[in-house]
Formats: C-alpha cells, structure tokens, sequence
C-alpha cells in the first residue's frame, strides 16, 4: 500500500511539473504587438492596424464592382468607407446564399467618406456586394 501511495506522489509530482513547464514555455513564446514601436503615435496607429479585421480596396476605375464573402462575428460592425467617384455608390450585406439582403449598408451618389456601424444578426458568412462609379475602399472592424 505504501508503495502504491508513493507512486501516484510521484506521478502528480511529474504532472505538476510537466504543467508548470508547459505554461511557461506559453507565456515565453508569446510575442507582444507593439515591441517594434516606440512613440505613443506609432502605439496607436499599431493598434489601429490590428484592429481592422478586413479591407477591400480597389483603385482600378474599371473594376468597381465587387462581391466578396467575408465573415462577421454577432454584434455591431463598424465599416469604413471612402468614394472617390461623382456617381452612385452602394455597399449590400447579404446571406451567403445572396437570395436575401440583410442591410444595405450605404447609398449615395457622389463622393462619401465616413463611418457606419450595423448590427450583425448572427456569426457567419456574409456577401458583401460593392457597386461604384468611381474609386473606392472599405475595411471593417
């Protein structure tokens, strides 16, 4: 019996041990995003970087009309968009299938530059269709 008992002491010993390495070894490897940068505005514009989840962005005034599947986390998306084009432009969310339109997230005519959020009804795949006139981008958070 004592023997028994001995041996699981030194079996959860090992385990212990072999946890404590391993948290260790994830907390070492671990890398921090803003090493690289030094000043406060470098900070921020960093952090801002790694915020945006997903950029569109397309300069070729021949090919202004998109349509992308990207995936959007339930809850409020931020979606920043830049028209450099004097005609119409409009930025849909639809379901993945695009049989139903889910928000149209912006409709103007002429140039544009600003912000929108929306409320994402569910985690998931979306189609997001882009029709321009002129220049545009548009990245999200």
């Amino acid at each position: 019996m004592r023997r028994n008992s001995k041996s699981r002491i030194f079996i959860s010993f090992i385990f212990v041990f072999a946890l404590i390495a391993l948290v260790y070894w994830l907390i070492s490897n671990q890398t921090n995003l803003f090493d690289s940068v030094s000043s406060d505005d470098e900070r921020k514009e960093a952090a801002d970087r790694n915020q945006v989840q997903y950029k569109l962005e397309y300069k070729v005034a021949n090919d202004n009309n998109k349509t992308q599947i990207i995936h959007l986390n339930q809850g409020n998306a931020l979606f920043e968009m830049t028209h450099e084009g004097l005609g119409a432009f409009r930025v849909d969310l639809r379901n993945p299938e695009g049989s139903s339109l889910v928000t149209t997230i912006i409709d103007v005519t002429g140039k544009f530059k600003g912000l929108k959020e929306i409320k994402v009804p569910e985690t998931g795949a979306y189609l997001l269709t882009v029709r321009s006139t002129g220049v545009w981008d548009l990245s999200y958070r």
